[in-house]
């Protein structure tokens, strides 16, 4: 008995900063038990240093997100970028969002409504998620902690479509949220931004008259001009880079800009020959951020336009893809696409084209296409025990989002609780 009470007083007791600097490198889930475990674990993990420094360790194991839908519920599927190394299949981490009665009765909402109500994820940065619906609840998401919360109420008009994306400013630390109305009918404005914080409220933006130039041949400069976004369905993008969040429309020649810290807009023309329509149904370009900067790349057509900066001009650089599957004897741009059953799904941050397959009943590998080494590697996965694990990406029920981006790459674990930002957990 005296012996094991001397073998338990020689126990080691680690430093503080060895204890910080381990549970900085652990899964989420694992940093979320900790907190309930010891008050001084909870103490440390909670600090905005120690969120940071996860973070830092966190975007070295990024993962490809998959959001499915069906009716009211969304699932989410964290696929990582590597194979395990101790299993044959790669393991699939499986989450789910609440269903839209849930939601409607966490958000307050207890009147039935004479429609259904969808909802569309939109963007994802530093592992916070955005979505909305069509009855204008704006929701952030924290998958990694399971929690979301419902954004104040935003005045517009009822049936109008809602375009949002969210933004974050590196240099003040910020998030915000910004949010257009898609209503023909009432132009003027309807550009709003809400900062992430305690007693925050919805901004009106105002545009300069100056931006919109050629109204006809940029139809999204004059939406944005006038505070209107005709469609939401044909708009791209909501990738944040350096505090600068991109997006465009489909039918328009150029890709809009909205700087989160100044919150003001600006243009970039896209790219001479980039392809910026649907192929059967399957999205096969993307902007990107490629080493800091803005890039578009189009699989289509095995091109890379990467957005530079010269004696203050803003240039694209051309750099042509070595294509993936594609028999060099054929022209056949839709070869490479399609061959397998995969299909473009992402861009890594190192720079790896990600083709995911269709069928994921059966465990299944992805190819990952390194761009400059043209080198492809295989991850096998486990297979998907859900009821969606096949989506028809060239028809139901991939045809009624066929314009929705539901594959979100270089998705990272935040343990930022959202009450931190001023937010009440819904």
């Amino acid at each position: 008995m005296e012996m094991q009470k001397e073998k338990r007083k020689a126990l080691p007791i680690l430093p503080v900063d060895l204890e910080i600097e381990i549970l900085s490198r652990l899964p989420a889930k694992s940093v979320v038990r900790f907190r309930s475990m010891s008050k001084l674990w909870s103490s440390i993990t909670t600090t905005p240093h120690f969120i940071k420094s996860f973070n830092v360790h966190s975007s070295a194991r990024p993962s490809l997100l998959r959001v499915l839908e069906d009716g009211m519920e969304r699932v989410f599927f964290s696929f990582p970028y590597h194979q395990d190394p101790q299993n044959r299949y790669t393991p699939v981490e499986k989450y789910h969002m609440l269903t839209s009665s849930e939601l409607v009765g966490a958000f307050g909402g207890d009147h039935p409504f004479p429609f259904p109500i969808t909802y569309r994820i939109l963007n994802s940065i530093n592992g916070l998620m955005l979505s909305t619906n069509n009855i204008y609840t704006i929701t952030v998401w924290n998958p990694s902690l399971r929690q979301h919360v419902k954004l104040p109420e935003i005045k517009f008009h009822f049936d109008s479509p809602l375009l949002c994306y969210l933004g974050y400013d590196p240099i003040d630390q910020k998030y915000k949220v910004l949010a257009m109305s898609c209503n023909k009918y009432s132009p003027g404005g309807n550009i709003r931004v809400l900062t992430l914080g305690a007693q925050e409220s919805w901004r009106v933006i105002k545009v300069p008259s100056g931006i919109s130039q050629d109204q006809d041949d940029i139809p999204l400069k004059h939406s944005i001009k006038s505070g209107v976004i005709y469609s939401e369905s044909l708009v791209q993008g909501g990738i944040c880079i350096n505090g600068v969040v991109y997006f465009h429309e489909i039918l328009s020649n150029f890709i809009m800009s909205f700087n989160v810290r100044s919150e003001t807009f600006d243009t970039i023309k896209k790219p001479d020959g980039a392809c910026g329509r649907l192929d059967r149904y399957v999205i096969t370009y993307a902007l990107i951020n490629y080493q800091g900067k803005l890039a578009w790349i189009c699989c289509r057509s095995n091109r890379l336009w990467v957005l530079e900066e010269a004696k203050s001009k803003l240039d694209w650089s051309l750099s042509y893809l070595n294509p993936l599957n594609r028999d060099p004897s054929t022209d056949d741009d839709d070869q490479m696409i399609h061959s397998s059953k995969h299909y473009f799904s992402g861009v890594t941050h190192a720079h790896e084209v990600i083709y995911m397959p269709k069928n994921k009943k059966k465990p299944f590998c992805a190819l990952y296409h390194d761009l400059k080494s043209n080198s492809t590697r295989q991850v096998a996965y486990q297979e998907i025990n859900h009821k969606w694990s096949y989506c028809d990406d060239y028809g139901s029920p991939g045809f009624k989002e066929m314009f929705n981006y539901d594959y979100f790459p270089n998705h990272i674990e935040n343990i930022m609780s959202l009450k931190s930002l001023g937010l009440a957990d819904s």
